[in-house]
Order: C-alpha cells, then sequence, then structure tokens
C-alpha cells in the first residue's frame, strides 16, 4: 500500500471513531436532558409551573374543537378552573396552618362558580399555522 493510500486509510477510521464518539456523547447528553425534565415534572406540583394553566387551557380548547381565540377575548374554560382548583393552587400562596379538605375546596362537590373566570393571555401568542392568526395578519 502507498503512503499516500495509508494516509487516507488512517484518516477514515479516525473519522469513523470520532462520529462514534460524537453520536455516544449526543446520546448521553440528549438522556441527562431527557432524565433532568422527567425530575422537574415529577417534583414540580401541578399547575404551579410558568403559563402551565394558560397552555393546558389552550390545548384542551383546541383538542376539543374551540379553535383558536381572539386575544382578549378568551375566558378560561370550566376544565381549566376545576383542574386547577382541584390539584389545590389556589391555597399555595396562603399560610394557612392546615390546608382545607379536599371537599371543602372542591368546585365538583361544591359547584362551580364560572362567571368570574380569568382570562386566557395566551391567545395573544397564536400559532402560524391556525386561521385566526392569518386573520390578524391581514
Amino acid at each position: 500500500m502507498s503512503s499516500a493510500a495509508e494516509a487516507a486509510h488512517a484518516g477514515r477510521v479516525r473519522s469513523t471513531s470520532g462520529v462514534a464518539a460524537y453520536r455516544w456523547a449526543t446520546g448521553l447528553l440528549a438522556a441527562v436532558v431527557f432524565l433532568a425534565c422527567m425530575s422537574w415534572a415529577l417534583v414540580s406540583a401541578p399547575f404551579s409551573g410558568p403559563d402551565e394553566r394558560a397552555h393546558y387551557d389552550s390545548v384542551t380548547r383546541i383538542m376539543s374543537g374551540g379553535g383558536w381565540p381572539l386575544p382578549y377575548e378568551a375566558q378560561m374554560e370550566s376544565w381549566t378552573v376545576t383542574a386547577v382548583t382541584e390539584a389545590g393552587w389556589g391555597y399555595r400562596g396562603q399560610r394557612d396552618e392546615s390546608p382545607p379538605l379536599p371537599t371543602a375546596r372542591s368546585t365538583i362537590f361544591a359547584g362551580g362558580n364560572w362567571e368570574n373566570l380569568a382570562k386566557d393571555q395566551m391567545v395573544q401568542h397564536p400559532p402560524p399555522t391556525t386561521e385566526s392568526s392569518r386573520q390578524l395578519r391581514a
């Protein structure tokens, strides 16, 4: 084998091992990020993450066929208010010595008051493929 052929062969071997190391490192990094995200999801309380209530509300509205409303016109859906209340989110900021019993804070048992719902601010950032966002840009 000539010296040029040996050099070319050696370069291929090095690049193949470099690609394998790169793929292994990328896979390891992806696994670490995945485990960190799963750990965060397991230790954080439901609906306590940033904008989690609004994201949940927007996704469930789209899945139920409600579409993407215009900004400042969307109310939080009743199922979102129920889920957030049942998760106990409204009581986290209070300094009660003992938290209320689930039956005392439940909207399912007591009936919901849906007239005073919060506005869903997530709709001011519509996905670019929806019909309402095309209308807003026109």
